[in-house]
């Protein structure tokens, strides 16, 4: 049904449900999926700097 499935993620609940979606979309088609991570710019800026926690996001590529 599908070839290619984009996903955005920010963080978000809605976004890790929108995910396990596209997941599960993905495998019953055997579809490519393609997963791009949002970082909202004005929270980056607010204190001149960013910490982000990649590693969960490495971990959960693995798992894929």
């Amino acid at each position: 049904m599908y070839k290619k499935i984009l996903v955005a993620i920010d963080d978000s609940a809605t976004s890790r449900i929108a995910l396990a979606e596209a997941i599960h979309i993905a495998r019953t088609s055997n579809a490519k999926l393609y997963i791009t991570h949002v970082v909202d710019e004005i929270l980056l800026n607010m204190h001149g700097h960013a910490k982000l926690d990649m590693g969960s996001s490495d971990d959960a590529a693995v798992s894929l």
